[in-house]
């Protein structure tokens, strides 16, 4: 008999109200799902609850990936806001990117929110907000992540992260249909910076690095939360930015989120008092 399990569902009826009513939309996650079973590059369906779909165009289409932060918010890239040629028009939360299931929720941007001075050529200050048109309904398979809880919070080279993005599994390949589990190595900034000495984007301080496994990043994953487990939950560390070219033995480099904390607090309302 587990009490606990039977609070916990009378509480989640009562955040499900306050939810519909706008009450709780800073509401951080209480508990997150740690089934870490699927090893061969596909998350279980209710591993990394937070990772959304960003939808482009009448179509739909899948062309960045971002997370969720808090009932009414998306942590992206700036790149995927300010775009050319093509329109966000959506997020999809939920298991799947089909979006017929009952498990799957959609809303519209009511305002994209990139860093004002996120530079395009040199990827600088490459993070952004989007406001979702309602109030997210948390489930199994939908609930914010973490962010860190401090500008400060260690980090060691060589710390195992994990990456989860709706991208294409390869050049030429398809979308993905269940999102990506991409399990990654953390490698110093000053590595990174030596093997990125001749590219436009720099690699900063305001960067962190890593190295992939079998598993991938590719086109429709820039937005995509990395993912560190500290005192047994998932914080997200850092958000995709840009890499070489999937499948590249060159790490890829993400936004540190640290580094953004009071501008994403400020933001999205992660600041205010409860």
């Amino acid at each position: 008999m587990c009490f606990f399990c039977s609070v916990t569902r009378a509480m989640q009826w009562v955040v499900a109200i306050l939810l519909l009513l706008g009450l709780l939309e800073n509401l951080p996650a209480r508990s997150q799902h740690t089934d870490d079973k699927a090893c061969d590059g596909r998350g279980s369906f209710e591993e990394f609850p937070w990772t959304a779909q960003l939808l482009y165009d009448e179509d739909k289409s899948i062309k960045c990936t971002g997370s969720l932060i808090n009932s009414r918010y998306i942590l992206t890239v700036a790149h995927c806001l300010k775009t050319r040629g093509t329109k966000l028009t959506g997020v999809r939360l939920g298991h799947t990117n089909h979006a017929r299931y009952g498990t799957v929720q959609e809303f519209s941007a009511e305002r994209v929110i990139p860093h004002p001075k996120f530079i395009r050529f040199s990827a600088a200050n490459d993070i952004g907000l989007i406001r979702l048109s309602k109030p997210a309904q948390y489930s199994r398979h939908i609930s914010p992540i973490y962010l860190p809880l401090s500008k400060n919070a260690p980090l060691a080279d060589g710390a195992q992260v994990a990456s989860s993005g709706w991208g294409v599994l390869g050049y030429g390949e398809v979308q993905t249909e269940v999102k990506k589990k991409i399990l990654s190595t953390l490698v110093s900034n000053e590595i990174c910076k030596k093997l990125y000495t001749n590219s436009t984007k720099p690699v900063t301080s305001n960067h962190l690095c890593a190295t992939e496994g079998d598993t991938h990043a590719c086109l429709g994953d820039s937005g995509a939360p990395l993912m560190y487990r500290r005192d047994n939950r998932w914080e997200q560390i850092g958000v995709l930015s840009f890499g070489l070219w999937c499948g590249s033995e060159y790490p890829t480099v993400y936004t540190n989120v640290a580094k953004y904390l009071d501008w994403i607090k400020q933001n999205s309302g992660l600041n205010k008092k409860k």
